[in-house]
């Protein structure tokens, strides 16, 4: 079931992430490299060089959950956005 909504935290990676990368993986970018606890139930957002998929890392009660979304255009907004407003808070 989908179940993100606006009240959880949102981090994003600010790094390009190798999209063959999975559960176990991601999940030690999240806490080696972010510092952050994958099983806080905060989302964790990687992106491809290229800016064409993005990988959503979280963990709900039944275990880890990856959503990827494989975009036409680039998202470099979001970067701009998180670089903007996220950032700076």
């Amino acid at each position: 079931m989908f179940s993100l909504d606006h009240s959880m935290h949102y981090y994003l990676y600010p790094y390009p992430a190798d999209m063959r990368k999975s559960f176990y993986t991601l999940s030690g970018i999240v806490t080696n490299s972010m510092g952050r606890n994958v099983q806080s139930g905060d989302v964790f957002i990687f992106l491809s060089r290229n800016l064409t998929v993005i990988k959503l890392l979280h963990m709900e009660c039944g275990g880890l959950v990856i959503y990827q979304l494989k975009v036409v255009k680039k998202i470099a907004y979001i970067i701009d956005y998180y670089y903007l407003y996220i950032r700076n808070e």
